[in-house]
């Protein structure tokens, strides 16, 4: 999917929302196992992106006045449905 389009072989969709939902999936997933059992799924998603998503990489482009704090929380807002599917499952301690 990361290698998508390839027009050579026919391949002209790039995928880029399927994929997206793939790492947001694995992101909610992760912060569920690993991060605070007494949070809510939104507050482990947020924290687990706030603390080790490069969010300073995304500042370089003059228009993007997304920081840690807006850019994880409209991450959760936009793919929050998808999650809530992934959210449901919580380890037993």
């Amino acid at each position: 999917m990361l290698q998508f389009p390839l027009p050579t072989v026919g391949i002209n969709e790039a995928c880029n929302f399927s994929i997206a939902e793939v790492l947001l999936a694995h992101i909610s997933g992760i912060a569920i196992v690993f991060f605070d059992s007494t949070a809510t799924p939104r507050d482990r998603f947020v924290g687990l992106l706030k603390a080790h998503y490069p969010w300073s990489a995304e500042a370089h482009h003059v228009y993007n006045t997304i920081n840690s704090d807006s850019g994880s929380n409209i991450l959760y807002d936009l793919f929050e449905i998808h999650l809530h599917i992934h959210s449901a499952w919580t380890p037993k301690s």
